[in-house]
């Protein structure tokens, strides 16, 4: 009969395998993907995504997008993507097309977006103008224009009177 994991052991069992991760993420997702499913498996599925992420976006995409559809693929996506959206903002948004409709995909989009508003806000307003969801649509461009206030509070004004109504 297994015995029931503490919470500490759970929490320690997943900061291994990121460190593992760290050193070898190839193997650390190996492992992970054998893991029982009623454990920690996620949280060490997204753990192993951000590390690798943070090493090699493009392997971490890959490993990512191989596993099979589900929940467990959606989290190890959105972690993923988190982490590219600090320094691959456009990456990160082309994860985040691909992936399941939601609050959570939602919240990616606006924060890739707005970190992309902090090197190039003239693309990043004329990729969120794209969204077709008006309610995104409006929700993005103004994170954008609250970011892009920072920069230039002229240009984001200008963005911001020009929104549509609503």
């Amino acid at each position: 009969k297994d015995k029931e994991q503490t919470d500490g052991s759970k929490a320690l069992q997943v900061c291994l395998i990121r460190k593992w991760a760290g050193n070898n993420p190839v193997a650390a997702a190996g492992w992970v993907e054998k893991m029982a499913a009623d454990g920690p498996r996620q949280e060490a599925v997204n753990g192993v995504a951000i590390i690798w992420a943070n090493q090699d976006i493009p392997k971490a995409i890959e490993w990512a997008k191989a596993m099979p559809e589900g929940g467990e693929r959606q989290g190890a996506l959105l972690s993923v993507a988190y982490e590219a959206a600090r320094t691959e903002p456009v990456q990160a948004l082309t994860v985040a097309t691909e992936l399941k409709a939601g609050p959570s995909t939602d919240d990616l989009i606006t924060h890739a977006v707005m970190q992309w508003t902090t090197t190039d806000p003239k693309e990043a307003v004329a990729w969120a103008k794209q969204i077709s969801d008006p309610n995104l649509q409006e929700r993005v461009i103004s994170s954008v224009a609250t970011v892009w206030a920072n920069k230039d509070p002229a240009a984001a004004a200008d963005l911001a009177v020009h929104m549509r109504p609503g």
